[in-house]
């Protein structure tokens, strides 16, 4: 099977970010499939061509001259989609797949599925990783009615043009049944825990503390994700100085980039916890995640409180399963429901930090809750999460979709 994905923001191990479509695209090589990566250089850098190719693991990976970073404005980014969505069109007919496969964000990457599939019998298949366009109107990014009335049409064509629907949660296939979409379209298939790469005994903690003198004999609670306006890491700075009141010698660490790092940084100097017991680290490769994760006491994901995000499938929890660790969150759904179901983890309070630090130094300073935790969340990792068991489920729909076309 000839598989071209369309994934605008494709990341390998050697890069920043989350990498569930390069773990399936290498498996789908593995198994004999040929694999077409259709993704943008956002790098930009001028005196490139259109687009080049390159080579991971056997994944032909055709990346697209498109200047992306987190720091962009609402429009900027807009721009961006669209200029990506409009040179991967050609790119992504050309290359004749058996099966066209779209991942979102952003939602206009159905676009060029799209114009690989027209007046073709070639299947398409929709990915769900965020609700588009509910989540940015309940953040307000699309206040102008034409922009949402043409995003709301563009999401009732992709999910009606799709054979096959995969959501990364139960939230998100929600939001697509709503739509009036058929359940028997939609499977849901989370994000993975590579338990190979992140699994106790496997990591080296102290890789990654010898760089931070600062964290070598210090518990800390970890976060590893992108500092943007919906992730709100000022709530882990407002907790940090609330926490300190209480014990001293934890520590909040928050690694990543976005257009909130500044703000938050200033925040932290402001409250008197900057480098004191919070600090702001520079992203890593995900290669070089599992030492740190092993150094981290717990890991956190932090969501501003607004209904529409609770139905996320953040990379970074996961990645906490396969690394057993304790999951700590500040917001409700179905990630809420699993931690406390399980024993894997604690959400806390987003709105009183007091409270939300009093609840965490009761938990963490519980050797038995945090070996219980530590424990829950392996199994999850192993059992619910695993990395080749999804896969499985993933190929599968793949299979079905070219089966019925």
């Amino acid at each position: 099977m000839k598989v071209v994905y369309l994934h605008q923001y494709f990341n390998t191990a050697d890069s920043a970010g989350g990498t569930r479509s390069y773990e399936f695209a290498r498996r789908l090589v593995r198994d004999g499939h040929e694999v077409h990566i259709v993704t943008t250089d956002r790098s930009g850098a001028k005196g490139k061509k259109l687009w080049h190719m390159s080579e991971v693991e056997g994944i032909r990976v055709h990346s697209i001259n498109q200047p992306y970073n987190n720091s962009m404005n609402a429009r900027a980014r807009i721009m961006a989609f669209l200029g990506f969505a409009i040179r991967a069109s050609k790119l992504s007919r050309d290359l004749r797949g058996d099966l066209v496969f779209a991942t979102s964000t952003p939602l206009t990457i159905v676009i060029p599925a799209l114009a690989a599939t027209l007046g073709r019998r070639t299947p398409m298949v929709m990915e769900v990783r965020d609700l588009w366009p509910t989540v940015p109107i309940a953040l307000g990014f699309l206040e102008n009615p034409v922009l949402r009335f043409l995003a709301k049409t563009l999401e009732r064509v992709a999910y009606r043009s799709s054979s096959k629907i995969i959501a990364l949660s139960q939230g998100m296939a929600e939001g697509v049944f709503s739509t009036g979409i058929s359940h028997s379209k939609v499977s849901v298939i989370p994000n993975l825990s590579d338990t190979g790469r992140f699994a106790k005994g496997k990591a080296d903690p102290a890789k990654f503390t010898m760089h931070h003198p600062e964290l070598q004999s210090r518990p800390f609670v970890l976060y590893a994700g992108t500092f943007g306006r919906v992730n709100g890491v000022e709530f882990m700075v407002r907790l940090a100085n609330e926490y300190r009141k209480l014990d001293s010698n934890l520590a909040f660490v928050a690694i990543g980039d976005g257009a909130e790092r500044e703000h938050v940084v200033n925040i932290a100097h402001d409250l008197g916890v900057l480098n004191r017991n919070f600090f702001v680290l520079d992203p890593v490769p995900k290669k070089e995640m599992p030492d740190l994760l092993a150094a981290a006491v717990a890991c956190s994901s932090w969501v501003i409180p607004v209904k529409e995000l609770e139905a996320n499938s953040a990379n970074k929890i996961f990645d906490a399963f396969a690394a057993a660790k304790p999951v700590i969150i500040n917001y409700g759904g179905w990630q809420q429901v699993l931690l406390h179901t399980s024993g894997a983890g604690l959400s806390l309070s987003s709105t009183d930090a007091k409270a939300a630090a009093q609840s965490l130094h009761s938990n963490l300073t519980d050797e038995s809750w945090l070996a219980s935790a530590s424990e829950a969340s392996e199994k999850l990792g192993r059992s619910v999460f695993e990395v080749e068991l999804l896969y499985g489920q993933f190929l599968e729909v793949l299979k079905s979709a070219v089966s019925k076309s």
